[in-house]
């Protein structure tokens, strides 16, 4: 409510760690959004909570950036369906009451590492393509078909030149594209805006910058 008042749009970018403190990177957790773990979804924790406090607080020009969840790259390759069959109702949701007229305002999109979408590593051709696999390319594409925006954590290896800071973009374009996506396409033809849900750049590999 304060950020709205002073004339703030709204992005939201959850982010959902390991609460048991198992080193279990954000990236590679294998959650379903509908499904119930415990007796509450991802959905019911994060997803709804923050829908309704937009709802409650944001004006008729205010507008909102939606992302299912940032940096959470597996969930969504292992889960496409269920994402997409979230999103009009998010919208709904986020809407004020009675103001339905406004769901241009609202934004829906997904976010994800810039690369290793499947977990911990690259995905790798043979395991997309496998059919009796987890992953299904189609369900995949319909959902990238039905967000407005695509979002990826970008942090490229800076090495001298500006051209680097476009690595983090190729590099998720080219594991993308295993799922037949193409985000030239997304982002021409298909409408979709690129967005940047974290930015930053270093030249080190290491932690200590090496």
């Amino acid at each position: 409510a304060y950020a709205v008042g002073m004339g703030f749009d709204l992005a939201f970018t959850p982010h959902l760690d390991d609460g048991l403190n198992a080193g279990q990177w954000r990236n590679a957790m294998r959650i379903d959004p509908l499904a119930k773990y415990g007796g509450m979804s991802y959905f019911d924790v994060v997803l709804e909570p923050l829908a309704r406090a937009a709802s409650a607080t944001m004006l008729p020009s205010t507008r909102v950036w939606f992302a299912l969840q940032g940096e959470m790259s597996h969930m969504v390759t292992l889960f496409p369906d269920s994402h997409r069959r979230i999103l009009p109702h998010l919208r709904k949701i986020t809407l004020p009451n009675g103001r339905d007229d406004l769901w241009y305002n609202v934004r829906l999109g997904v976010s994800t590492n810039f690369n290793k979408l499947c977990g911990m590593e690259a995905c790798q051709k043979a395991e997309v393509d496998d059919p009796d696999g987890p992953y299904d390319k189609a369900a995949i594409q319909a959902l990238y078909a039905a967000c407005d925006f695509v979002g990826i954590s970008g942090y490229p290896r800076y090495k001298g030149s500006l051209l680097d800071m476009e690595d983090s973009t190729r590099m998720f374009d080219e594991e993308a594209k295993l799922f037949g996506l193409d985000l030239a396409e997304l982002t021409t033809t298909g409408g979709k805006q690129l967005v940047f849900n974290e930015f930053g750049n270093g030249g080190g590999v290491k932690v200590t910058g090496d």
